[in-house]
C-alpha cells in the first residue's frame, strides 16, 4: 500500500487525473487482496464458518473479488460427479 500511495504521489501510477474516492477505492482493493485467504491456507474450523457466514452476508456484488474472479461457483450434480469420476 506504501508503495502504491509513493507511486500515486509522484505520478506514476499511470494515471494522470483522479479524485481521491478513486484512490481511497484502490488502495481497498490493494488491502483486501493483501488479507484474503490464499489458494492452500490452512484454515480452522471457526474460521471456515466464519468466513461461509460472512459469504451469505455480503451483497450480489461481493460474488468476485476485486480483480473480477469469481468467489464461489454452483456446481450441478453431473458436473460434481465428473470431478470425482463418477458415472452413475
Amino acid at each position: 500500500v506504501q508503495d502504491y500511495l509513493d507511486d500515486m504521489m509522484s505520478g506514476k501510477t499511470g494515471e494522470s487525473t483522479g479524485t481521491v474516492e478513486r484512490y481511497q477505492e484502490k488502495l481497498l482493493i490493494l488491502s483486501s487482496c493483501k488479507k484474503a485467504v490464499k489458494k492452500g491456507a490452512k484454515l480452522k474450523e471457526y474460521e471456515l464458518y466464519e468466513l461461509i457466514r460472512e459469504y451469505f452476508k455480503a451483497p450480489d456484488k461481493y460474488q468476485t473479488c476485486p480483480h473480477g474472479r469469481p468467489v464461489a461457483m454452483k456446481l450441478d450434480r453431473q458436473e460434481i460427479d465428473k470431478y470425482f469420476h463418477r458415472d452413475y
